[in-house]
């Protein structure tokens, strides 16, 4: 991840966690990169699976996710529903080809 969001785990045990301005090309097979205020669009054919949060409500935005899964042969493979800290519910999906 990049250093904005580094800042998301300060609180936590960040040990297997690193932080690099060009983080998506650092991880490797079966990494995780996370992208919150960066692009995914350009690194797609990097990528081996998406998994998206959503909220139950809109918020204002500068940067939305642009990848358009179903048009470029990614496939919902699993949806789960879940309470959060400050949400009522959380939406995770994950994506395949």
């Amino acid at each position: 991840m990049n250093a904005y969001s580094l800042e998301l785990f300060q609180n936590g045990n960040t040990d297997r966690i690193s932080s690099a301005g060009d983080f998506y090309r650092k991880a490797g097979t079966g990494e995780y990169a996370l992208f919150e205020n960066t692009d995914p669009a350009p690194f797609e054919n990097l990528t081996e699976k998406f998994i998206i949060y959503r909220w139950n409500r809109r918020y204002p935005s500068d940067l939305k996710f642009s990848v358009p899964l179903a048009e470029h042969g990614w496939h919902l493979q699993f949806s789960q529903d879940f309470k959060g800290y400050s949400h009522d519910k959380i939406t995770k999906e994950v994506y395949f080809k």
